[in-house]
């Protein structure tokens, strides 16, 4: 007869279960390629997603000649469609941001000094009210801010 008093239980989530289970017999390989999971220590470092994402972005790669610059697509985990119209929680985090900044005159320097930079440098664009007017796809913004590095003489934002 088992004696109640000295069954021990725990409450445990099912996926510790399988962790614990499988100790010292699991694999994380680093690669796609690896069945063991004991890749060389050159191996990089990604998840085997990670992998398939990079492969997808350097399949789709190429210079475009003509307007100096990389072209790739981009794995979407949803299909960009789907994605909210969200002006209004960016143009907050603007305005927001703008405040913050009004209160830093050498912080503002520095931002305003890296926005330039990120359009002199084409990685980012001004667009007109016609081409927004105008454009006809998907529509998510991209919240932008400060971030600020005070023991960075070089770049403090």
């Amino acid at each position: 007869m088992l004696d109640h008093k000295s069954v021990n239980t725990a409450i445990v989530q099912v996926e510790d279960f399988y962790n614990i289970e499988n100790l010292g017999s699991g694999c994380s390989p680093r690669c796609s390629g690896c069945k063991c999971g004991k890749c060389s220590l050159g191996a990089q470092n990604f998840t085997i997603k990670e992998e398939k994402e990079l492969h997808l972005i350097e399949s789709k790669l190429e210079y475009n000649k003509e307007e100096k610059r990389w072209i790739t697509e981009y794995p979407w985990i949803r299909d960009p469609v789907e994605l909210p119209d969200n002006k209004r929680a960016a143009m907050g985090m603007l305005i927001s941001t703008e405040k913050r900044l009004a209160k830093n005159e050498e912080h503002a320097n520095v931002y305003q000094k890296q926005i330039e930079g990120m359009i002199e440098q084409e990685v980012a664009q001004k667009l007109s009210k016609t081409e927004l007017e105008n454009y006809e796809g998907p529509i998510h913004y991209i919240s932008h801010h400060e971030v600020l590095k005070p023991d960075s003489k070089s770049t403090p934002v």
